[in-house]
């Protein structure tokens, strides 16, 4: 999983974890050192990937949904977002979980 801090609530200290392929966590460790940073004093806590802003990484996501043809109002990080939940859900993952890592207060949120 990749933990991060969210801006979803705009508030400093809280996280969320995404569950996220392992391949992926191999790619990061090559190139960020991952492993080796979660063995030192703090595992890890300080240590930044991407040091962007809300705004930059929308842009990113926009960027790259562009380069891959998708277009409308759901080429958009919200878009991905929901479609990550309605992947999950599809696949059998059970609500309470998905509530979890979309970071919903209501199990009636992540249900709609």
């Amino acid at each position: 999983m990749l933990v991060f801090a969210t801006l979803k609530k705009r508030q400093d200290g809280i996280y969320r974890a995404v569950p996220v392929p392992p391949s992926l966590l191999e790619a990061l460790d090559l190139v960020h050192g991952i492993r080796e940073a979660q063995r030192r004093r703090g595992r890890g806590a300080a240590a930044r990937l991407w040091p962007w802003s809300r705004m930059t990484g929308w842009r990113a996501v926009h960027a790259v949904m562009a380069a891959a043809g998708l277009s409308g109002p759901a080429a958009s990080p919200k878009g991905l977002r929901h479609a990550f939940g309605v992947a999950a859900v599809s696949s059998g993952i059970p609500l309470n979980m998905v509530q979890k890592w979309l970071g919903h207060a209501q199990l009636s949120t992540t249900a709609i």
